[in-house]
């Protein structure tokens, strides 16, 4: 009996040190390539004379993401882009489920991660949001018929959600030029809060595409109110 006992010690030893084995220099390797990442996208944001700012940097704009962590900004770099002053930066926090696993509530926390891009519009407005309709939000129109806050073109109010406390000056700052752009799919869902007009995208920063989601930011300032 004992020598089975110490059998299995003896297995659990050697099950524990392959994990380790495998685990130290995978994550030694995940280390190196973040690092390496980090670097990359440094240095892009250097040659768009961008400044970068230390990760936790407080900026308002956290409240409108999902999560609403004030800490999550891992990255940031700011500067201009249009003749206007934009940023771009990853975000993150954590997101804790149960699931019952084995018929036992297991608790799973995963790290979200977004690409977010903000332009500064130059001047002060009250809140105001453009969405994709769910389908909730879709069955719900349906059932209860349009919102005042609708801009009154019905391609974009069928597959667009406006929401706002001020409904006038959403459909001032959403016009047709604007509500064209949505339409055909060229922009982004936004907000805009103040003078921060901000739009972000599930998944890390990437300097491939970061580019091209800061431009369409911009391309949604350039087109509020026309």
């Amino acid at each position: 009996m004992e020598g089975i006992v110490f059998a299995i010690i003896f297995l659990v030893i050697i099950v524990v040190g392959i994990g380790l084995v495998i685990a130290i220099p995978l994550g030694l390797i995940a280390r190196r390539r973040e690092r390496a990442r980090t670097s990359a996208i440094a240095s892009w944001a250097g040659s768009l004379g961008f400044t970068a700012y230390p990760p936790g940097t407080p900026v308002r704009w956290t409240e409108r993401l999902p999560g609403h962590r004030a800490t999550g900004v891992r990255m940031l770099f700011a500067g201009q882009r249009g003749g206007r002053t934009v940023g771009v930066a990853e975000y993150e926090y954590h997101e804790t489920t149960t699931q019952m696993i084995n018929n036992q509530p297991q608790t799973i926390t995963s790290t979200k991660r977004y690409l977010v891009c903000v332009a500064d519009v130059g001047a002060e407005y009250p809140p105001i949001e453009v969405v994709e309709r769910s389908g909730g939000s879709k069955l719900w129109r349906w059932l209860t018929g349009p919102a005042d806050t609708e801009i009154g073109v019905a391609d974009f109010d069928a597959r667009y959600r406006v929401s706002t406390e001020s409904p006038e000056v959403a459909r001032q700052l959403v016009g047709p030029a604007l509500v064209a752009a949505h339409v055909e799919g060229s922009v982004p869902p936004w907000s805009l809060y103040g003078s921060d007009l901000l739009a972000y995208w599930p998944g890390r920063f990437d300097a491939k595409t970061a580019l091209p989601c800061l431009d369409a930011v911009v391309r949604v300032a350039e087109l509020l109110g026309k």
